[in-house]
């Protein structure tokens, strides 16, 4: 048998920070409900010890906590029923803080109950033992299903009957993501043209599941991932270790406080499907989103907590988004209103960061989308799909730039421009800091107690990107203007030489091997150790603008990721141009990121039928190209500096 720690140690060596917004508090609001969000690290192995060698994990030394003892004894399932059920009682633990906070419904991240290759299948968290039968309530017409009081569930189940269990004592609605076991029969949801109908040799699919438990804990709802991150053969219906959907499923499920949420897990947020059309096309007004975000790669390039605001903004909704809080990798979450940050948790220096998250969060009466133009047209049908690549160009970013534009020509005559000034004095930033303000020397407002300087520049590398196409050559349709700081350890000589230099190099945003930083096909890669200073940007802009052509009709999503990856506050950013474009004047803020997004048409996978390949870069002489030369019209329009302020106003 193995030898565990036992589960008071754990809780005590993980302490639970817990942050929420000063008008929480108080009796339940006819136009509003208490939200928590739980920011969980989850433990491999028993009570916190690190599966042997040979488990598929790679502990002590990584992921998810550092430094953990090796399990003693025991065979792979062991460990990994023992993770999940010590997992599960920190879940009880942290359910019962929310409680007594006045939380009226919890949301926890992605892998929860533990990630790992328990199996003969790739890993994930649908592994093994890992995954439990969690009954289908879309098919059941009987009284609730309450899997504390069910026997049955008891075998088969018992991580989902603890939860329940939880939920019920607490009076709480929970909302987790675990593994879900479903039988090949009698019925098999795939429709037969679906690779992925044929049953698998141990006679059960598995998916990474959400599932919503009530506060009498019955089962209200259970959601299957829709969207793998990394595209393969059978992308469609198998990613991130386990069997995938392959259709079209949105869920939602409605709490005893009156109101109705949708549900989404990481990947799936970048496509309209499943918590946009839901927003929509049934008036859904809040989701709840478990994931495992990835800060350190792309495509498409987005920090957790801008993009999550982005989602929030452009679709005029309400998201309670739960993320993992293991180091920079996946920290951030946070509780939005409409883009409006209620509470949020971005961590990215602290190697483990587990929080709970509470607010207020309003009632919506219909969700507000950023529809361009404000004409509302199916989703899907503004233009046709394509798989043309991205368009990119490095550019030199200094201080004390005075009305600098950019345009690029994407495929189609989509076109994305860039304008913004920067003032002439840089910030002195901190590592952690949130707000900083230039005339205060960068002291501001900080998210940890570190207060090491950074060294400080003229010049930051840029790219700017426009995208009428896919990228994952169809893996993820989209219609984007992105402008990012190149991090300065994927540049050579940590940027010293600027654009020119990263370009001699051989430098790309993606490519199978980067010879600069050997990174392995990531369009966007920081790694843990040199994130406070690939954060930092010092070249401080004094506005900015960011521009697309989009279609009358698209949902457009704007984001602005400023020093440190922070999200800037709600009122700093308007939206301008109807919808089309995103200003920050006054920024007083370095970029980290910026974005205006639309996912365009459901995903199509690279091995269906494509030959082409490749993003298009920008020649000197400013000719579209690049690898795969995808035969587009992309290419360089126009840069400055201009004389004159460029219109800032919306208008051309």
């Amino acid at each position: 048998m193995i030898e565990i720690v036992g589960t008071a140690l754990l809780l005590s060596a993980l302490a639970l920070r817990v942050e929420f917004a000063p008008d929480h508090v108080g009796v339940n609001s006819s136009n509003s409900y208490v939200a928590a969000v739980a920011q969980s690290i989850f433990v491999d192995g028993p009570g916190g010890c690190c599966p042997t060698p040979g488990h598929g994990n790679t502990c002590p030394g990584a992921e998810p906590l550092v430094g953990l003892p090796p399990c003693v004894g025991g065979d792979v399932d062991d460990i990994a029923f023992r993770t999940k059920m010590g997992n599960a009682e920190r879940f009880d633990y942290i359910i019962g803080v929310a409680s007594f906070r006045g939380a009226q419904i919890v949301v926890f991240s992605e892998g929860g109950l533990g990630i790992g290759a328990y199996h003969h299948d790739e890993g994930g968290v649908a592994s093994g033992v890992l995954a439990e039968y969690i009954p289908d309530v879309s098919r059941h017409d009987g009284p609730p299903i309450i899997p504390c009081d069910d026997d049955q569930l008891r075998k088969t189940s018992p991580a989902l009957v603890r939860l329940s269990c939880s939920a019920r004592r607490h009076r709480i609605t929970v909302v987790i993501d675990m593994g879900d076991l479903v039988s090949c029969s009698p019925h098999n949801p795939y429709n037969s043209s679906w690779q992925c109908a044929t049953c698998p040799p141990e006679g059960s699919f598995r998916f990474n599941t959400q599932i919503a438990l009530g506060d009498r804990g019955e089962l209200l709802a259970k959601y299957h991932k829709m969207h793998p991150y990394y595209p393969s053969e059978h992308a469609h219906c198998i990613g991130d270790g386990h069997q995938q959907p392959g259709l079209s499923d949105p869920v939602t499920f409605r709490t005893s406080f009156g109101v109705t949420f949708g549900m989404a897990i990481c990947y799936d947020i970048c496509f309209h499907t499943p918590a946009q059309q839901l927003a929509l096309d049934q008036g859904v007004t809040d989701v709840v989103f478990s994931t495992h975000w990835e800060n350190e790669a792309g495509p498409p390039m987005a920090l957790s907590v801008p993009f999550f605001q982005s989602w929030s903004r452009g679709t005029g909704a309400n998201l309670l988004a739960a993320n993992a809080g293991m180091g920079f990798s996946h920290t951030g979450s946070a509780i939005f209103s409409r883009g409006v940050t209620l509470a949020s948790a971005w961590q990215p220096d602290l190697a483990h960061d587990e929080v709970l998250l509470l607010a207020r969060v309003p009632r919506l009466q219909a969700p507000t989308p950023n529809r361009v133009d404000g004409i509302d047209r199916p989703w899907g049908e503004s233009t046709p799909f394509s798989r043309a690549a991205p368009v990119w160009k490095l550019v030199n970013v200094t201080r004390g730039e005075a009305h600098t534009r950019h345009v690029l020509a994407a495929a189609g005559g989509f076109t994305c421009e860039f304008a913004y000034s920067t003032t002439r004095w840089h910030d002195r930033l901190t590592r952690g800091a949130a707000d900083a303000g230039p005339q205060d020397g960068g002291g501001g407002r900080t998210n940890t107690s570190h207060h090491e300087d950074i060294d400080l520049e003229d010049m930051e590398v840029h790219v700017l990107m426009a995208l009428n196409g896919s990228w994952f050559l169809g893996g993820l349709p989209a219609r984007a203007c992105v402008m990012y700081r190149v991090p300065p350890s994927n540049l050579p000589d940590g940027g010293a030489g600027g654009a020119s230099a990263a370009m001699n190099a051989g430098w790309e945003p993606w490519s199978v091997s980067n010879p600069v930083n050997g990174s392995s096909g990531a369009t966007y890669r920081i790694w843990p150790a040199s994130a406070p200073s690939d954060l930092h940007g010092v070249v401080v802009f004094e506005s900015l603008l960011v521009r697309g052509a989009f279609e009358p009709g698209d949902i457009v999503r704007p984001m602005v990721a400023a020093a440190y990856g922070n999200a800037l506050e709600a009122d700093r950013l308007k939206v301008v141009d109807g919808g089309r474009g995103l200003l920050v004047d006054p920024m007083e803020h370095p970029v980290t990121q910026a974005m205006l997004y639309v996912n365009t048409h459901p995903p199509r996978h690279i091995f269906d039928d494509v030959d082409d390949g490749g993003a298009a870069i920008l020649h000197e002489d400013g000719r579209g190209g690049g690898a795969g030369e995808n035969g587009t019209d992309a290419g360089f329009v126009e840069q400055g500096p201009l004389p004159g302020r460029p219109a800032m106003d919306g208008q051309p």
